[in-house]
Parts: C-alpha cells; sequence; structure tokens
C-alpha cells in the first residue's frame, strides 16, 4: 500500500498523526527543495543504490562491541556527533547495551551504526532513488534524511509561515510525512514506530508529543521489549499529554504484521 503525494488520504493521515489543520500541511506545489550540500558530510564517493544490500557488513562486527555510547566516543568529533542526533531523534531507541543486544535490534531491522554512517555520504538524491525502489530500510533512511534537512526551517512556523512556505523547509516535511506512510508497510520493524514517531511529533506545528508516544506504543507492539521503558521515561517527562490523541495516533501507526 503507497499513499501518493497529494491525495485526500495522505493529507488526511498527516492531519491525523500531527494533529495539525489542513492549513498547517505544507501545500502540494511547495517549494521544490535543492540539492544541498553540506558542509557537514563527509566528502567520499557515495555508496552506489545497486550496492546497498552489503550496507553495514564490512564493520558490524566492530572489535570488542560493548555499548553504542561507547562506540560513540571512539569515532571522530564529526561522525560522534552525528551519531548522538540519530539516538536523540529515535528516543534513546536505536543504542545498544551490549553485543548481544546490537545483534538483536539488528535482527529485528534496525539500521546498524556502520549503516548510518554509509548512508551519510549519500547524496540526497542518490538516498531517494534507492527509497523508490520500494526498499523498506532505503525508505527510512531518506524519511530521516528529510527530517535532518527541515529541521533549520521549522523555527519560521508560526513566526513566518509565507517565509517558512517558500522555504526548503516546506518540501522536506512534505517528503518526509509521505515516504512516512509507505515505509510503515514496506519495513515492517519495530524502528519504523519510532520513525513514525519522530517524524509526526517533530515535524507537526505545534510539535506532538502524543506523536512521539504513539510510536514507541507501535514499536512495542511490532516487539521492541524496551519500548515500554521508554513510553514510561517520556511519560513522566510529558504528562500533560491527550492520551485520545496518543491513542488515536497509535492506531494510525500501527506497524503490520
Amino acid at each position: 500500500m503507497k499513499t501518493k503525494l497529494g491525495t485526500p488520504a495522505f493529507f488526511c493521515i498527516v492531519a491525523l498523526l500531527s494533529g495539525c489543520t489542513p492549513g498547517d500541511v505544507p501545500a502540494p506545489h511547495a517549494k521544490e527543495p535543492a540539492e544541498e550540500v553540506d558542509p557537514g558530510r563527509p566528502a567520499q564517493t557515495a555508496v552506489p543504490p545497486s550496492a546497498q544490500h552489503a550496507l553495514g557488513r564490512a564493520d558490524t562486527d566492530i572489535a570488542a562491541t560493548t555499548s553504542w555510547d561507547a562506540e560513540v566516543r571512539r569515532m571522530p568529533k564529526a561522525d560522534a556527533a552525528y551519531l548522538q542526533a540519530i539516538k536523540e531523534r529515535y528516543f534513546g531507541a536505536v543504542a545498544y547495551e551490549n553485543e548481544q543486544e546490537r545483534r538483536q535490534l539488528e535482527d529485528a531491522g534496525f539500521p546498524s551504526m556502520e549503516e548510518w554512517r554509509q548512508t551519510r555520504m549519500m547524496s540526497d538524491s542518490e538516498l531517494q532513488r534507492w527509497a523508490e525502489t520500494g526498499d523498506g530500510k532505503a525508505m527510512a533512511f531518506y524519511v530521516d534524511r528529510m527530517m535532518e534537512r527541515a529541521a533549520p526551517y521549522l523555527h519560521l512556523r508560526g513566526a513566518d509561515d509565507a517565509a517558512y512556505n517558500a522555504s526548503p523547509g516546506a518540501g522536506y516535511v512534505l517528503k518526509a510525512y509521505a515516504y512516512s506512510t509507505q515505509v510503515q508497510f514496506a519495513h515492517r520493524s519495530p524502528f519504523t514506530g519510532y520513525l513514525l514517531g519522530a517524524v509526526f511529533s517533530t515535524l507537526a506545528y505545534p510539535q506532538s508529543p502524543e506523536s512521539a508516544a504513539a510510536g514507541m506504543m507501535a514499536a512495542r507492539d511490532a516487539g521492541d521489549p524496551r519500548a515500554e521503558a521508554l513510553l514510561a521515561a517520556y511519560g513522566a517527562r510529558h504528562p500533560d499529554m491527550n492520551q485520545e490523541t496518543v491513542l488515536a495516533a497509535h492506531r494510525a501507526m500501527k506497524i503490520p504484521e
């Protein structure tokens, strides 16, 4: 099942999960973002999409793996900052405490640390072409990239809506929303629950902690035993969440079996 850009079904999903009104959703004719050059992204040759099935295999078994945080501390500064941002974006769910947990997460469809590092080298257009092949994990990486690209523009919403709607950010948000409704069916992993929670909580205006909680519930239902504790901790930090909104978003985010 795929929900295409601009269809009524697509905008209904966005409105439900983000808690926004139709007027808050980026217009389908929003400015198409041009390819951006990120000065912080490594200037290396991208991994060809045709070789993506091998992503992460070379360095997945990192010598003396202990924990995500320990591995990150050994990284160059730029890589460490990037991976820390990934961990925070997904509520800590990508992190592991030991080698056994790392393997369990990867077996459950979570991107490996090496996959994050390798796809970081790919351009936006290369990631999009890979996502267009229907590969669920590729879609997840592309959604993540669109969230990353949109972030510098989100502060404009509510302060200068005209500037926001004319910015590349509106297009990035629209693409993240569109692919998120596809990855839900294409990548049936607990990670997808966290991805949906991040998309619809971060990109919503105003931001929606209810959507983040719903994503954790979807991850729990999809088999992540850590999700309940993450949800409890998140709920303690956001005690005023509307539980009806959480439940409605949870129903929409359910990962098919």
